[in-house]
């Protein structure tokens, strides 16, 4: 379909693929396709890793909350920590660190702290950015 299109006239590795992919992925989150949209989620990652020293960009840091809210949704709320915390550097490296997209990275931080009963870890990440 049009993504196969889009890959071919853009080439595989093209970032503007990465956001699409993105964008696709979160439709399949919605419909309750999880193993879909993790599967896009991370490779769009791959798409928009940055290369060669350059900085993460938002584009990058967005699709990393997205990817911890659908892992905490999936019950694996190590990796959604993981995945989370990430998101959480880029933006403050991105000079975003008291932006909503930092917001609700330590708000996906939160809600798998509590998945696995670190009840003090989560009060004290919500507590941090209030």
């Amino acid at each position: 379909g049009t993504l196969r299109s889009l890959r071919r006239a853009l080439g595989p590795g093209d970032r503007r693929v990465g956001v699409l992919l993105y964008r696709l992925a979160a439709v399949h989150r919605d419909r309750g396709e999880y193993r879909i949209a993790e599967q896009m989620y991370r490779e769009a990652l791959a798409l928009l890793r940055p290369v060669d020293g350059a900085a993460a960009t938002p584009h990058y840091g967005a699709v990393l909350n997205h990817l911890g809210a659908l892992l905490c949704e999936m019950g694996q709320p190590t990796a959604a920590q993981e995945v989370s915390q990430e998101a959480r550097l880029v933006f403050a490296a991105c000079g975003r660190a008291s932006s909503w997209h930092y917001g609700v990275a330590v708000h996906n931080m939160a809600v798998a702290a509590l998945q696995v009963g670190r009840f003090v870890q989560a009060e004290s990440l919500c507590s941090s950015f209030q």
